[in-house]
């Protein structure tokens, strides 16, 4: 279930390979170690959302956009369980 957290501010979009993409369904760990734990953000992609994805206070959250539109953020241990909770409510394609 999604959560009200925003992501803040002061974070910039990581200019590296996207954490994940519902296209090949998996994580990319080099984008995952490259903005864990700094003001960096990546995204990931899917069929009917984008999510921006970044680590704060020890979890990995990601907001979810449809349509230009902020709709909830996710907060998990692994950037796996948000790829799937966010996929079980959004869609896998």
């Amino acid at each position: 279930m999604g959560s009200t957290y925003r992501m803040p501010e002061s974070f910039s979009e990581y200019e590296g390979e996207e954490i994940m993409s519902n296209f090949d369904g998996r994580v990319v760990e080099e984008s995952a170690k490259a903005i864990k734990g700094k003001e960096l953000f990546s995204r990931y992609a899917g069929w009917n959302f984008n999510g921006k994805v970044w680590w704060q206070n020890d979890k990995w959250l990601c907001e979810v956009w449809c349509y230009r539109s902020w709709r909830e953020t996710f907060v998990c241990e692994t950037p796996k369980e948000l790829m799937e909770e966010i996929s079980s409510e959004y869609g896998y394609e």
